[in-house]
């Protein structure tokens, strides 16, 4: 599990809800880009609820009304290029994110085939450690 602390190397008490937002966005692009240097492009973030609620009214964030038939996963919008979903039993400070599940057949297809190890790409777990969250 990957912790992301957005209030280390504050020198501001005072910190902003927009300016946390900010900082949630730099690390989670730098996750992204650590998952495409390993060859994998990570589509869907699973947030709480409290996650959803921190990043909700930031300006990366698009709201998607969506129906779903599972009762504690539904999709809520887009942040970053990510789709969102919320999942309902998921801790408060946790943020999922994984791959396409058909990118995920493909790579274990590639890893049978080829007899590569890939045996860590599906998920990566963060924890945000957060005053405000």
């Amino acid at each position: 599990m990957i912790v992301l602390d957005l209030d280390k190397d504050s020198s501001d008490i005072y910190q902003t809800m927009s300016s946390l937002q900010k900082k949630l966005c730099i690390e989670l692009i730098k996750l992204r880009n650590d998952f495409i240097l390993k060859g994998f492009s990570p589509t869907d973030l699973t947030v709480s609820c409290r996650i959803f609620n921190f990043i909700s009214d930031s300006a990366e964030f698009s709201p998607y009304v969506y129906i779903s038939n599972d009762e504690t996963k539904y999709k809520i919008g887009i942040f970053l290029g990510f789709e969102v979903y919320i999942d309902l039993d998921l801790p408060h400070d946790e943020i999922v994110m994984s791959i396409d599940k058909n990118e995920i057949r493909d790579l274990k297809i590639d890893s049978i085939l080829f007899d590569d190890s890939i045996n860590e790409f599906e998920i990566k777990r963060v924890k945000v450690k957060s005053s405000l969250i």
